[in-house]
């Protein structure tokens, strides 16, 4: 089931799913974990997928991403074809259009928090990743942490980092879909810290419409 926050415009839409259908291939048996599923998400949108437990929601997500490829149907995503390009194709595709916040921190225990939300900001092709990452951190309230370690964040800290290495996509400033765990939410179980992150999102998405 989607949720939407408001009523979708007229254009052409950033993400398109059409007759999604995502079998997996047991010993004795097939199991359709998504069959048929099609929907339209709308540049400026936000949009949230819930059901219960084990109904395909993380599934879904990683077909919309181009981490995995349906059995049958298309996701058409800013223009692309994702089902159709290969593997290399589809990881430059996201690294400019796609951001995720993990429900784990997914922060590379050696690197700073400044070096790891300049990391995906350099593979990116960002312009200045360092004064982009030191302004991202800063947005959040991590200005003064800037040289810790992951362990030397509170786990609050640790969740306002991780997303903004997936906020920004690069050089390229169009609209792009962000993703967080479904049915948890982005702040693992904390409402504030949820409502938090969400905003950085919205936030980021208005910057690029």
């Amino acid at each position: 089931m989607l949720f939407r926050s408001h009523k979708p415009d007229n254009v052409s839409p950033m993400l398109k799913v059409s007759n999604l259908t995502h079998k997996v291939s047991l010993e004795t048996d097939t199991l359709t974990i998504l069959q048929g599923v099609s929907l339209e998400i709308n540049r400026g949108e936000s949009v949230a997928i819930v059901g219960r437990s084990g109904s395909g929601k993380t599934t879904l997500l990683g077909l919309l991403a181009g981490l995995d490829t349906p059995s049958d149907g298309t996701v058409e995503l800013d223009g692309s074809v994702i089902s159709k390009l290969s593997e290399d194709e589809r990881a430059k595709l996201r690294s400019r259009r796609v951001g995720f916040v993990f429900q784990s921190f997914q922060l590379l225990p050696a690197l700073t928090a400044l070096e790891n939300v300049m990391l995906p900001l350099e593979l990116g092709g960002f312009d200045s990743p360092k004064a982009k990452a030191k302004e991202l951190l800063e947005r959040v309230g991590l200005g003064e942490r800037l040289s810790h370690t992951p362990r030397q964040l509170s786990g609050g800290e640790q969740q306002r980092e991780q997303p903004q290495g997936s906020s920004d996509g690069g050089h390229d400033h169009r609209p792009q879909p962000c993703a967080g765990r479904p049915h948890t939410g982005f702040g693992n179980g904390d409402p504030v810290l949820d409502q938090f992150i969400q905003e950085i999102g919205r936030a980021s998405c208005r910057e690029r419409v």
